[in-house]
């Protein structure tokens, strides 16, 4: 067991944040291309055990599950998981080692599709040169294998840059386009950026849900198309070679940082907050969770079950707004409750499993809300008479605080 000291306030300091794509950003890597011959190899690998064409329908169509996934629980993978595999009525643990050598075999012959871009790699190191963090926010459609090879051909191992971050589907709960899944990186990067922007080729993917949580983009296009599209005055368009000037001019006057104010922000703030957690709380055994100080005031297991009393406290207030949805839905039955608690992560710990039965609660009667309900009146125990929007503001503001306690005391010498 590690010994337990105080974590101190402050002692790591606030980077700025850099998000790249990968395909066609840090990578050519034609989609159109690339994917037909991808699913061509993979259905070939499996050709003894499903036929090609169900093989394909059937692994679209948990892929798109996963691109309209709205829900916290359960990882990208896990959903294609319980989707794919009864679908082409084989268990998973009979494909596994067949599909791990075809990503070790015939995943690389792929590599002669895509080309690495050297102005993305003297970005990269320019980058990293100004003392910026660098994730990699690739849609977590593939496995973590696909992606590290990915990187490599694109001469951005991951053995030798550092970056903070690369989302893939075995650790990620959300996917492109949705908002949530940029809050999703922040969170698991315990919200301790000062700064962050995105730097994409794909507008609905890369620009548009970055723009809506507020994080300037740099969409990479051609230089005479306008960038009128851009919603926030400090993103910008053009070429991946005067990308690098425009991150030097935004780290130069960066201004405010991203307020996550407008309604669809607060929501993918809302959603991020418990799949970040799931993933970050993987790190450490659960008796630990009521053992590591915070701030020297709270344990981990206290700071959930503060989320969890604020979302049940919310829960009270929006009974007071009556719900006349713009997206009627059934209430939230005792039977859907259940089926969800049965697949929460981390079951065995009852803190956990309340805050995401809570948070579920929230989410659900939220989503029920019109425009104008969004800006009426209620008075809430904690944070007194407010319109929602500004309640659900400052639900928001705590899940970021907190989470970047949890984080920072999980990267501390406490667990070393």
């Amino acid at each position: 067991m590690p010994s337990l000291t105080t974590y101190v306030p402050g002692s790591i300091m606030k980077k700025s944040l850099i998000l790249f794509d990968l395909d066609d950003t840090l990578l050519s890597n034609q989609m159109s291309t690339f994917l037909p011959a991808y699913l061509k190899a993979l259905s070939k690998a499996l050709i003894e055990y499903i036929s090609p064409d169900r093989m394909v329908s059937t692994l679209l169509a948990a892929t798109q599950t996963l691109v309209e996934k709205t829900t916290p629980l359960k990882t990208l993978e896990e959903t294609f998981d319980q989707c794919f595999y009864p679908g082409i009525d084989i268990p998973k643990a009979d494909l596994q080692p067949i599909i791990d050598q075809f990503y070790i075999e015939d995943f690389p012959k792929l590599r002669n599709l895509t080309q690495p871009r050297p102005e993305a790699i003297r970005m990269i190191e320019t980058a990293l040169e100004m003392g910026c963090d660098i994730a990699i926010a690739t849609n977590p459609l593939f496995p973590k294998t696909a992606t590290r090879q990915r990187l490599s051909w694109a001469n951005l191992d991951h053995h030798r840059y550092p970056f903070v971050l690369v989302s893939t589907y075995e650790s990620f709960h959300f996917c492109k386009p949705h908002p949530a899944y940029y809050a999703e990186i922040l969170a698991q990067l315990g919200w301790q950026h000062s700064h962050v922007v995105m730097i994409g080729n794909e507008w609905e993917d890369d620009i548009s849900p970055a723009e809506t949580l507020g994080i300037p983009a740099y969409w990479l296009t051609d230089e005479n198309q306008s960038g009128t599209r851009m919603r926030l005055s400090a993103s910008s368009c053009g070429s991946l070679t005067n990308a690098v000037g425009w991150i030097q001019s935004r780290l130069a006057d960066p201004g405010d940082p991203p307020s996550y104010q407008p309604i669809p922000a607060i929501m993918a703030v809302l959603r991020s907050t418990p799949a970040a957690l799931e993933t970050l709380l993987k790190r450490i055994d659960t008796h630990l969770w009521s053992e590591i100080p915070i701030n020297n005031k709270y344990s981990i297991s206290e700071a959930v079950q503060s989320l969890s009393h604020v979302d049940q406290e919310t829960s009270l207030s929006l009974q007071n707004i009556p719900i006349k949805s713009a997206h009627p839905e059934a209430p939230l039955s005792a039977n859907r409750q259940k089926t969800e608690r049965n697949d929460y992560p981390f079951e065995e710990n009852n803190t956990l499993s309340s805050f995401f039965e809570s948070r579920l609660e929230i989410l659900h009667q939220l989503e029920q809300l019109t425009f104008d309900q969004w800006r009426e009146k209620t008075r809430h125990p904690i944070f007194g008479e407010d319109t929602l929007q500004k309640i659900t503001e400052y639900i928001a503001a705590t899940d970021r605080t907190v989470l970047q306690d949890i984080y920072l005391v999980l990267n501390s010498d406490i667990l070393t």
